[in-house]
């Protein structure tokens, strides 16, 4: 997930033309696929990160979304490493209100392993709530900000109205038959616009 989760950075920063970030995030991902494709081929016992790795990897991307200005990007774009972290919050402060626990054991991939989940299946889990993360991303957050920059005298009404546009757009070019009745309020030379 970590290389997904730094190319994606990598890509932001070339959007951006920040070069010296796009460098090191290609060399991370250069460094993760040597290290954790070439020598852990199933089953993955050669190389082991633990949570020295880990937590540098974690600190790495949290530095590389400061310096690029996308720390509530990397909310969506980390959204599997919220969720693992979530789940040893949730169950340390649940096991000792009760005693009792919620998962099988935390983080949330030990609980998959122990659920019976092979390694492709939890990699699928993750890929679809790193995939979900980057949508919420494009939907929510990039085009919010579009909008806003569009037209930043825009009443509330207008913001929202050029918001739900967007997100109807953007899921129906996804397959999803989307109608909405404010876009049938907005003026010709509104709708010209947001087309």
């Amino acid at each position: 997930m970590t290389i997904i989760t730094t190319s994606t950075f990598a890509l932001l920063a070339y959007k951006e033309n920040n070069f010296p970030v796009l460098v090191f995030c290609l060399t991370i991902v250069g460094a993760l696929f040597r290290i954790f494709l070439l020598f852990n081929k199933n089953p993955a016992k050669k190389s082991f990160m633990g949570d020295t790795g880990s937590l540098a990897l974690g600190g790495i991307l949290a530095a590389i979304s400061v310096v690029l200005h996308k720390e509530i990007a990397f909310l969506f774009i980390g959204l599997v490493y919220i969720l693992e972290t979530l789940s040893v919050i949730i169950q340390v402060a649940y096991f000792k209100k009760t005693g009792k626990r919620i998962f099988k054991m935390s983080p949330l991939h030990h609980h998959f392993e122990l659920s019976g989940y092979g390694e492709v299946k939890k990699l699928c889990i993750f890929f679809c709530c790193y995939s979900s993360g980057i949508i919420s991303y494009r939907i929510l957050y990039r085009g919010y900000l579009k909008m806003i920059n569009l037209e930043e005298k825009n009443t509330s009404i207008r913001i929202c109205k050029k918001w739900l546009f967007n997100c109807k757009k953007i899921l129906n070019k996804l397959g999803y038959d989307v109608t909405l009745n404010a876009y049938d309020d907005l003026s010709t030379d509104e709708k010209k616009q947001l087309s």
